[in-house]
């Protein structure tokens, strides 16, 4: 990716006010630490891999990451935590099995899964790491698979819908998805009850989206899902990613939006207040505007660019996510700068690798929209505060099995 430039200062990270407001910093740096900070057997001068296909958790405590580098299994969990003794967040890295591409049943986290469709407790993989037992194996499977724990159920029976393409059988880039029932077990072991067949999409936008998509994603409800079509007739008129609902027979899709730009993926938010889940993506904004990390208000049909304008970010990667308090964390290298001892003014920097941790509502794009908008933006927050995030944080840890004390879940690797 085009370097975006290469100097963070540090001590600019949290404003005054911001600590005052009881807000989160703008944009907070969570660097590698232990065996993910060390660079690949091959020297590389850029230091660790950064990793990819990421994919981050409701509380944003959490990060799937595949491509780990040549000290680390191919996928690993990594864990944002505090670091001991106060000073910001590092990231540690917690060992798997799975293959290239694993990924979370979103919405809650409960399960992360291995692309042969092996769901696993989150909780086991934090404590097991490479001996966490799969619970049950079923939905869709494959490198582009993506799942949703559906919102209501009882530990009785709860669902999951998951999407994936292209078809192996077809050839071709055609959608399809899969419903799993599973229930918690008197041991709090979970088991599948019953799988669906899979249903193939779309047909019935066959004269008008075509039927045949790339780059599909799930919402964190799983009543929606994002995909560009390939053969769309208005293609021209409005080309780019567009947002579905599924129909109730999980084989037609209503187009809900066409948001007429390009990106990596859309990752979905979080509903919240009554408003459509916003989604963040890599790439051009909707209103102009340098590439990198955006926030899509499906509201106001606008980008905003969230990306730190500090000068400090060298590369960013592809897929950024979302929490339920409405924080955007991606993956990424920078420069952190200290002053020269020498007192010449000169500065000492230092390529980091690790993520980024953005509060979308403090952007440079956001607060000036909200400004110069004050109406059309009136459902915009300042910021996100500490206690939102503790709120959130505190609710997952109970969701994953974790109780309700803090700190890491194991010593991880070192």
């Amino acid at each position: 990716m085009k370097t975006l430039s290469k100097v963070l200062v540090l001590g600019t990270l949290m404003s005054a006010p911001a600590l005052a407001n009881n807000c989160i910093p703008a944009n907070e740096y969570v660097p590698f630490t232990g065996v993910a900070a060390k660079a690949n057997k091959d020297g590389d001068p850029s230091g660790p891999p950064m990793g990819s296909y990421m994919r981050i958790s409701p509380d944003g405590k959490y990060v799937i990451r595949s491509l780990s580098g040549d000290h680390l299994t191919r996928v690993t969990v990594m864990e944002l935590r505090d670091k001991e003794g106060g000073g910001g967040k590092e990231a540690i890295a917690y060992k798997t099995d799975f293959a290239l591409e694993a990924f979370p049943v979103q919405g809650t986290w409960r399960f992360v899964n291995d692309t042969n469709g092996d769901h696993y407790l989150l909780r086991d993989v934090l404590q097991k790491q490479t001996d966490a037992k799969k619970q049950f194996k079923g939905g869709m499977t494959g490198f582009y698979a993506t799942a949703a724990e559906l919102p209501g159920g009882t530990d009785s029976s709860r669902k999951i819908r998951s999407l994936a393409w292209p078809d192996p059988e077809k050839g071709q880039a055609s959608l399809k998805n899969m419903e799993v029932e599973f229930k918690k077990n008197a041991d709090g072991s979970y088991s599948k009850v019953s799988e669906s067949s899979r249903n193939y999409m779309c047909d019935n936008l066959k004269d008008s989206d075509g039927n045949a998509f790339t780059l599909p994603m799930i919402s964190q409800d799983g009543k929606e899902f994002a995909a560009q079509p390939l053969f769309a007739k208005d293609k021209e008129k409005n080309s780019g990613i567009r947002i579905y609902e599924f129909g109730e027979n999980l084989k037609d899709c209503k187009l809900v939006e066409s948001t007429g730009f390009s990106a990596s993926k859309l990752i979905f938010g979080f509903a919240r207040d009554g408003k459509k889940a916003p989604v963040t993506y890599l790439g051009a904004s909707s209103a102009g505007g340098p590439q990198g990390v955006h926030l899509y208000d499906r509201e106001l049909k606008r980008s905003f660019f969230i990306g730190d304008k500090s000068g400090a970010l060298v590369a960013v990667d592809s897929f950024p996510g979302m929490t339920k308090d409405g924080r955007v964390i991606y993956g990424a290298k920078w420069n952190e700068c200290r002053a020269a001892k020498t007192g010449s003014g000169a500065q000492k920097c230092e390529l980091k690798t690790g993520f980024v941790i953005s509060d979308p509502n403090q952007s440079e794009d956001m607060k000036n929209y909200r400004k110069e908008n004050p109406s059309a933006a009136i459902h915009i927050k300042e910021c996100i505060t500490k206690a939102e995030v503790k709120k959130v944080e505190d609710d997952q840890r109970l969701l994953y099995g974790l109780g309700s004390a803090t700190g890491s879940a194991t010593n991880s690797v070192r």
